[in-house]
């Protein structure tokens, strides 16, 4: 033929690669592999084309945001995984560490998600990062309260209230009843048996 390659079949650069010069032959069975040698230079790393064929480099696009591609030559990028989120609609990423973390207090249960993770609501609280379920955010216990979201702590009941040992996600101060009249107690986040009725609950001693 033309290329003086009587015999060689002449075949599509793999998904991927795109063709670089008229020289496009199947060293490997269309397959990425040796490629290269043959005509077809890979897609930079940032960039895919998830089609045979590709006939030039403006056919390599960049992912799309909270995608990325960290090797050359792929024809399908990876999506950020749960706990995880792409900043600021971040497109042509090459490399998981585009991917962050969700910090604490927030979680996230999506792959691929772009901007700010979902925030832990009000009575609940996350402590490490990268959580993946609204699971994650943690019930304030019994003697605590939380009266913001995105916490990765609750706040204890101060000295002179308490809650039920069967409180949890309390939101406010007020869910820290206060001591009855003429008792008192200096302990901080303290906790009453449940099940105790009446004001003897609330006789607050240390």
């Amino acid at each position: 033929n033309e290329n003086g390659l009587a015999g060689a079949a002449c075949k599509e650069c793999p998904a991927g690669y795109h063709r670089t010069s008229q020289r496009s032959i199947d060293g490997s069975s269309g397959a990425a592999q040796g490629a290269s040698s043959y005509g077809c230079t890979a897609c930079s790393v940032g960039r895919y084309v998830s089609y045979k064929g590709a006939s030039q480099v403006t056919h390599c696009k960049a992912c799309d945001p909270g995608f990325y591609a960290d090797n050359p030559g792929t024809g399908v990028c990876t999506s950020c995984a749960k706990g995880r989120f792409m900043a600021g609609g971040r497109a042509a990423s090459q490399n998981t560490a585009d991917c962050q973390a969700c910090p604490g207090g927030t979680y996230n249960d999506e792959r691929a998600r772009t901007g700010a993770c979902k925030i832990c609501a009000s009575g609940r609280f996350r402590a490490t990062v990268a959580a993946t379920a609204p699971a994650d955010c943690e019930s304030c216990p019994a003697g605590f309260y939380q009266d913001n979201r995105k916490n990765t702590a609750c706040i204890e009941c101060p000295a002179g209230r308490l809650q039920q040992s069967d409180a949890e996600a309390q939101t406010t101060l007020t869910d820290c009843e206060k001591c009855a009249p003429g008792f008192w107690s200096a302990a901080v986040a303290r906790v009453q048996s449940a099940g105790v009725n009446g004001t003897s609950r609330l006789k607050c001693v240390d």
